[in-house]
């Protein structure tokens, strides 16, 4: 049984994860050790046809957003990923509906994932402040990168945007 396997089954009492207030600002942190693979969180929400300033990407035409109908506080609950951030060197990634590890995270470490990997355009683009080195300056969305950039990218690329890097390729 892989380790993506073994923590499907994350209960809240074992919550993997956390929202947390830094700065006055919310984000995602692990709240122990955890391994390459660990399924971080499940994607849930409403499913809309256009890319909000919130949605994830989960298909060519799909994409996850939060219910309107929710309090901010019953919001932090009920969709952990709204206060994902973005950075160009990310310890976790989209497969499907799933985040999982990229790679050993500490306890209390931000997660982050690159919404360059999920996202074909951004419905907000914004500049990016990561300090990676290979940063890419404006986050705006897989069709914006170099094909240098998208296939640098290819191993944690959501499947449906890998038919573009195919293209390019």
């Amino acid at each position: 049984m892989s380790q993506y396997q073994e923590n499907q089954s994350i209960s809240q009492e074992t919550a993997a994860i956390a929202v947390v207030r830094v700065d006055n600002h919310f984000r995602v942190a692990a709240t122990r050790p955890l391994a390459q693979d660990t399924l971080l969180l499940h994607l849930e929400g409403t499913r809309v046809p256009q890319a909000t300033r919130y949605s994830v990407q989960v298909g060519l035409s799909e994409h996850v957003d939060a219910a309107k109908d929710k309090t901010h506080e019953a919001a932090l609950d009920l969709y952990p990923w709204r206060c994902l951030n973005h950075s160009c060197r990310p310890n976790a990634y989209f497969r499907g509906h799933d985040l999982l590890a990229l790679r050993k995270i500490e306890a209390w470490e931000q997660i982050t994932f690159d919404y360059n990997t999920t996202e074909f355009e951004l419905a907000t683009p914004f500049a990016c402040s990561c300090g990676a080195a290979q940063c890419c300056g404006l986050v705006r969305g897989f069709r914006h990168l170099t094909v240098t950039e998208q296939v640098r990218r290819a191993s944690i690329l959501a499947d449906y945007l890998c038919v573009f890097l195919n293209e390019a390729g």
